[in-house]
């Protein structure tokens, strides 16, 4: 986008303000694209992990309530009872931030691995090659000077 603002004077000369703006647009639309399933998949992992946090709550009440008939109604197992249902809470929160640091280490160890590809890449062959440079020799010019033989210019009426 930066380059586009730097040629604009070029590009509104060659009258290409419609190609680049069904460029931008087109490319826009992929990464919008790109963007939407990864927000989507997000959306679906945290119904997820939300759905697994709220069985564990469920779980702890449960312990608690079914416990209590056999541990009595002291204040002891009351306390105990409400560090377990807030330590319950607290899983969903958790799970959450260790999924997505795990999903995001991932990632970037995926890029790490494409660097490593990338470095283990063939190189290109040489911009000019000892041939290239001696069949230019031999055509190109040996002097400084351009020549115009029967060259005429007028301007337009």
């Amino acid at each position: 986008f930066g380059e586009t603002l730097a040629g604009v004077t070029t590009i509104r000369a060659y009258a290409k303000e419609r190609h680049l703006t069904h460029k931008i647009a087109s490319l826009l639309t992929a990464q919008q694209t790109a963007f939407y399933l990864t927000f989507s998949a997000q959306c679906w992992l945290g119904v997820r992990l939300e759905l697994t946090g709220a069985s564990v709550i469920v779980f702890a009440v449960l312990c608690a309530v079914r416990t209590r008939g056999v541990a009595g109604a002291s204040p002891a197992f009351a306390a105990l009872a409400g560090l377990a249902i807030s330590f319950a809470l607290q899983v969903t929160q958790s799970l959450n931030w260790s999924v997505r640091m795990a999903s995001e280490l991932e990632a970037n160890m995926v890029a790490v691995e494409r660097i490593g590809q990338y470095t283990a890449l063939e190189s290109e062959a040489a911009r000019e090659t000892p041939a290239d440079a001696a069949a230019r020799a031999a055509d190109w010019p040996g002097k400084g000077k351009i020549e115009f033989d029967g060259v005429t210019l007028r301007y337009r009426a």
